[in-house]
């Protein structure tokens, strides 16, 4: 394990990957070849909110890191791999938000449908919270980011 890093192009990795899943609540959770459109379709509206308050806790971590070189980055790692283990859950429709009704006068219609495909939404939170996740490895200097930790210690 090496010393933490405060290498900047870590800190812009996490801001991006954060800034991805944050994109991600307003793209489409499932994908359907059987439905010309899908309503209410967004991460946002199937319980978008954790995310949010997810990403928000992420963007003051990575802050509060940036202002203290010296904190530890592992509440960065668990919530990148927290994110990307609800986009697996998600994309394998463990909570069954991928189930596609149809909906007749406003009443879903169980005998008429489909599982969709994984959406642009969840692969963002994926990929978002995977990059938030590797960019809190390196600045704890478990993956060798330790550019900018010597230059700390001289100067300490």
């Amino acid at each position: 394990m090496g010393r933490p890093s405060s290498d900047p192009i870590w800190f812009v990795l996490g801001a991006l990957g954060l800034a991805v899943a944050f994109i991600g609540l307003f793209l489409p959770e499932a994908d359907s070849t059987s439905f010309a459109t899908i309503a209410q379709n967004t991460m946002l509206q199937h319980g978008g909110w954790k995310i949010a308050i997810g990403i928000l806790i992420g963007f003051v971590g990575l802050y509060r890191r940036w202002q203290n070189p010296r904190e530890g980055s592992l509440g960065l790692l668990i919530l990148g791999a927290i994110g990307v283990a609800y986009a697996v859950a998600i994309a394998k429709n463990v909570f069954g938000d991928l189930t596609l009704c149809t909906i007749i006068n406003g009443v879903q219609n169980p005998s008429d449908c489909v599982t969709g495909s994984a959406g642009t939404g969840i692969y963002a939170l994926g990929i978002g919270s995977g990059m938030v996740a590797v960019a809190a490895a390196n600045l704890a200097g478990w993956l060798g980011g330790t550019r900018r930790a010597d230059a700390l210690d001289e100067v300490a």
